[in-house]
């Protein structure tokens, strides 16, 4: 099991992400039981100024699931923080929100939106090969940037494509 990301919004809740391959995590209240033991599935919770477990998201399929980032967003939208991580499963599923992988067994990105620890929206981020998010980050004026790599000859994520110069 793994703690990989994590955010703190200036003493304000913070978030604790990861993910395990055991049979079973648990958080405080919250117990995730894995989707295929001896495969990671990823998880987040949430932790309010009183240390107390608000929330919890598990993010799991029938193969590996990573979490590679998260951030807070300051204000007051509907969106207060951005997941982000990689999938090889067929299907992911972030909270209610299902997500396919266009190349099975291959990974894919995903970058996710969520409201008080639940999933507002969720994109994938895809291509022929493997395509990787590695981290995030989300400056005052609530911009965020991901960072990854992709092997394909492009990558793309609803209407934005990039194009691989090397392959």
């Amino acid at each position: 099991d793994r703690d990989n990301v994590n955010d703190i919004d200036g003493g304000s809740p913070f978030m604790i992400s990861g993910e395990f391959s055991g049979t079973s995590i648990s958080f405080g209240a919250t117990t995730f039981t894995n989707s295929s033991t001896g495969i990671y599935d990823a998880f987040t919770f949430y932790i309010d100024n009183n240390n107390t477990e608000t929330s919890a998201l598990q993010i799991g399929g029938i193969d590996d699931q990573k979490m590679t980032g998260v951030a807070y967003l300051v204000g007051t939208g509907s969106v207060n923080s951005i997941i982000t991580g990689n999938f090889r499963s067929a299907s992911v599923s972030i909270g209610t929100i299902n997500i396919t992988n266009s190349n099975p067994g291959t990974s894919e990105g995903f970058v996710a939106g969520l409201s008080g620890g639940i999933p507002v929206w969720a994109k994938k981020i895809t291509g022929a090969n493997d395509d990787e998010v590695y981290g995030l980050d989300a400056d005052l004026n609530n911009n965020c940037y991901l960072t990854g790599a992709f092997n394909s000859p492009q990558v793309s994520s609803g209407s934005h494509t990039a194009t691989n110069t090397q392959t």
